[in-house]
């Protein structure tokens, strides 16, 4: 049908269509392939409004090429261009706090290394002479001297890594309030 009139088949099923200027609306998808003259749902470009119901169905059952109108994908775009600088914080901030885990692990790794290390050589201490108590006590407090530095460092560095990832959740924040309140911007991409 075409706005509810019959649809008359001629010997060129596209002099219909030109001569009527309408669109296709209502039947089903037998009656305007026969109207176009078609054998192949990829030879129609179905535009739709909604994800779902136009674009998605009429791909998957029936082959069709679809296009998806987006009204608010205007809105959407002018956001992204205001909030250019937000999106550049977003991303140093994300790279920071990624530096930041890796020097946090790199010193937990280290600080549980030095641990071991201190511990294996109070037990072979126990094996030494009086003329080795001497140095052994002297390397005991260089490495009691690097544990505690070690263990500063860590706890600095954790202590930066609160401050980043507190930073990166308030730029993500200040970038959500330009998006809609309930569902946030409708495009995402990385971990938001």
């Amino acid at each position: 049908n075409l706005r509810g009139k019959p649809v008359q088949l001629s010997k060129n099923p596209m002099d219909f269509i030109q001569r009527e200027g309408r669109v296709f609306q209502g039947g089903n998808y037998k009656e305007l392939h026969a109207l176009l003259g078609i054998d192949s749902g990829s030879q129609i470009l179905y535009v739709g409004d909604h994800m779902y119901g136009d674009v998605v169905r009429s791909k998957r059952s029936l082959g069709w090429r679809t296009m998806l109108v987006v009204p608010e994908l205007d809105h959407e775009l002018e956001i992204g261009f205001q909030t250019c600088d937000i999106f550049a914080q977003i991303s140093q901030r994300q790279k920071l706090c990624e530096a930041i885990e890796i020097k946090v692990d790199a010193l937990r790794l280290a600080a549980l290394n030095n641990e071991d290390i201190f511990s294996s050589s109070i037990r072979s201490d126990s094996d030494t002479d009086d003329n080795d108590d001497m140095i052994h006590h002297q390397q005991d407090k260089d490495k009691d001297l690097n544990h505690s530095s070690l263990l500063h460092d860590l706890q600095a560095a954790e202590t930066e890594r609160l401050a980043a990832r507190d930073a990166l959740r308030i730029a993500r924040h200040t970038l959500a309030q330009h998006y809609h309140p309930i569902w946030g911007p409708m495009f995402r991409t990385g971990n938001q």
